[in-house]
This record gives structure tokens, sequence and C-alpha cells, in this order.
């Protein structure tokens, strides 16, 4: 009696796996899970992803906690449509005394992809700028109205605030520079109405 052997059937044929073949089947049916599961355990406890987001160290997590109140007063200056004059002056005369006191130092990028407008950093980076840009108007302002002193006082003030971030990482050296081109500028266009005194100090 022969069995077909390329047309997968019998004829008049039916075999069936012995007793001890099903048992062999039946125990390496039950072992791969476990075996597998045993595999992507070790293989877990040992690998190392690359893209993980790094923390910060100690000290950088402290200079970015540094800038919160300034952070949260800036949210309140800028609420509102109109601008309080006097809350501005006093949250940039504030940062620039923590500025200056090394309170609040520029800001070290955790890793080599990390973004300055993203995160706590982002919030900090754009409360910075808008009081810079406020102080910047408001001395044009100022100085339209011919009060050159009070001019070249906020135009000198918005550019310390500038420098305060401006060497975190490159992006903010291209900001700053750009910040403190336009303070320069208030301060030629004031300069003439300066007494000589005071020419002579802002240089």
């Amino acid at each position: 009696m022969t069995i077909g052997l390329f047309s997968g059937r019998s004829h008049g044929v039916k075999l069936e796996p012995t007793g001890h073949a099903k048992g062999i089947a039946q125990h390496l049916l039950l072992a791969c899970p476990i075996v597998f599961s045993g595999f992507v355990a070790l293989y877990s406890r040992g690998y190392q992803d690359n893209h993980v987001t790094p923390t910060g160290t100690q000290e950088q997590d402290a200079r970015v906690l540094a800038y919160a109140p300034f952070v949260k007063e800036s949210k309140v200056v800028f609420n509102k449509g109109q601008i309080d004059r006097e809350k501005l002056l006093a949250l940039a005369t504030r940062w620039d005394k923590a500025a200056s006191a090394s309170a609040l130092k520029p800001l070290v990028p955790v890793s080599f992809e990390d973004s300055p407008e993203e995160g706590g950093r982002g919030e900090i980076m754009l409360a910075k700028s808008q009081v810079v840009a406020a102080l910047l108007e408001d001395s044009r302002l100022l100085g339209e109205a011919g009060k050159a002193d009070q001019a070249a006082n906020e135009a000198l003030l918005a550019m310390r605030l500038s420098e305060s971030l401006k060497y975190s990482d490159f992006h903010s050296v291209y900001l700053a520079g750009q910040e403190q081109r336009k303070a320069v500028s208030r301060l030629h266009q004031v300069a003439p109405m300066l007494d000589a005194e005071a020419r002579e100090s802002v240089r």
C-alpha cells in the first residue's frame, strides 16, 4: 500500500501521532511562553534606551526654580491687555537685583537636544522676553515725551535683564543680541537730549 507523499493524502491509511510524540509536543507548547517571558525579562533588565529624556542636576534644577517667582509675577503683569507700568518696573527691578546678586543665573541645557522653548525653561525665556519688550516700548514712549533720563534708564534696565539669560545657549545668545541692539537704538535716540554726565554714564 503506497502513501501519496506529495499530494498530502494517503490512500486509505490514516496516520496518527504516537502517545510519546503527543507528550513532547504538549511540553514544547507549554514551555515556549515561559522561555520567551524569561528572555524578555533578562533583555529588559540589561537594555539601555539612549533616547530617554535626560534629567538635570540639582544645580540645573535650582537655577530653573529660582526664576519661578518672577515667571509667576510676569503672568500677573501681562494678564491684561493694558500693562501696569509700576508693576512692570517693580518686577524688572527685582529681576535685575537678583541677577546682579547671582541669585538668577543662565540656564544650562540638560542635553544637546534640550530646547529653550519648551517646559520650564521656555516659560522663563518667554517671561524675560515679555519684560524686556515692554521696557523697550515704554522707553520709546518716554523718549517721544521728552523724558530722556527715564527712557535711557529703562533701556539700560532692559539690556541688563536680557544679559541675565544671554549665555544659556546659542539660541538665547541670538535673542539677547537682538534685544540689546534695540536697547542701544533707544539710547541713541535719546542721547542728544541727555546732559553730558548722563551721556557718559550710558557709554
